[in-house]
């Protein structure tokens, strides 16, 4: 048995959420552990190490769940496969530019925001634009309460 990875499940329950189903306070997480081959657990319990990993989970579900709800990455109702690649990578590529708008917001109110609150907040606007022939001009109302977040962000986009 030395040397040999063993796989332990245990019982995550969720004490401080209303219990509106018998079941739905549980999570059930499974761990390997080679305490004989030198990995410990650092002195920790498997539930709290469980519990520590649940936070990264939680974050990869959220931003599964934004690929999905905010920007429908679901929708390939093309007929072809192709077609729906391309749909495929056009969300993709929209989720990788609104997480690094993100990154480029630290510091700021929206620096944790989810992708649909970043839609609202910083695309969705009405704004005047005004052109020529080398620049472009974004004219907000006096009243939008996020005009000044975009100096800052094309400034930090440049960077």
């Amino acid at each position: 048995m030395v040397g040999r990875h063993h796989q332990a499940a245990y019982v995550l329950e969720l004490a401080n959420r209303r219990r509106l189903h018998p079941f739905e306070d549980k999570r059930f997480g499974a761990a390997n552990s080679n305490a004989a081959a030198g990995h410990a657990l650092d002195g920790r319990s498997p539930v709290a190490l469980l519990a520590a990993a649940g936070g990264v989970r939680g974050d990869a579900e959220n931003r599964i769940k934004e690929l999905k709800c905010d920007l429908a990455m679901d929708r390939t109702s093309c007929h072809s496969f192709l077609a729906n690649q391309f749909r495929l990578l056009l969300h993709a590529a929209a989720f990788v530019l609104l997480s690094f708008v993100r990154r480029c917001l630290a510091g700021t109110e929206l620096a944790t925001a989810q992708v649909c609150t970043l839609q609202r907040k910083l695309l969705k606007l009405g704004v005047l634009v005004t052109e020529s022939c080398r620049k472009v001009w974004l004219h907000f109302a006096s009243s939008c309460p996020v005009r000044w977040l975009w100096p800052v962000l094309l400034e930090r986009l440049r960077a």
